[in-house]
């Protein structure tokens, strides 16, 4: 697979599969937990929240930049950098020895 082609995949691949197999299990605890008054498993809670991080990294990710990025752009621009001294305009001899 090419590189682009896994660039693709990666996002559907993460929000589908990994992130949608992670909530199952989550899912799958807590209904156990609230319908048979059963305490969730540690182990599967563990696992199941651990395959939803990488799509919350994610989102994190691209709220965080999407701050960064407005704020950047609302700044002012750099003041102008001072002219530079002019060809024309005498410039002071130095004493010799």
């Amino acid at each position: 697979m090419s590189r682009w082609h896994w660039n693709a995949a990666w996002p559907v691949a993460r929000d589908i599969g990994i992130t949608g197999t992670g909530l199952v299990i989550v899912w799958a605890q807590l209904l156990l937990w609230a319908f048979r008054e059963r305490a969730p498993d540690t182990e599967l809670m563990a696992v199941g929240l651990a395959l939803l991080f990488p799509a919350a990294q994610a989102h994190v990710r691209a709220v965080l930049g999407a701050s960064e990025a407005g704020s950047s752009s609302q700044s002012s621009p750099p003041p102008p950098s001072p002219p530079s001294p002019s060809l024309s305009s005498p410039r002071p001899e130095a004493d010799g020895p």
